[in-house]
């Protein structure tokens, strides 16, 4: 849920959706160095995204959804009627 939040926010970004990913995968590398007896734990970071998951449906208010690209007046195509 946080990626995909991640993901409609920056209006499609898949960059931005990569580097979410790739720094919580960073984060577990980094505490399982740490923390050598936490390495094999999977609860902690779980627990952890949940949380901020739930932070985020809560600020806003359940409204995650992409609304979609909004084309410019001046794109937008212009139809006649014959």
């Amino acid at each position: 849920m946080v990626m995909t939040w991640v993901y409609n926010g920056t209006g499609g970004s898949l960059l931005m959706a990569v580097l979410l990913h790739s720094s919580i995968n960073f984060s577990q590398g980094l505490t399982g160095v740490m923390f050598p007896a936490a390495r094999n734990n999977e609860v902690a970071p779980l627990v952890a995204i949940v949380i901020i998951a739930v932070v985020l449906i809560v600020a806003t208010r359940g409204r995650l959804g992409y609304s979609g690209a909004k084309m410019p007046p001046s794109v937008a195509p212009v139809y006649s009627t014959p």
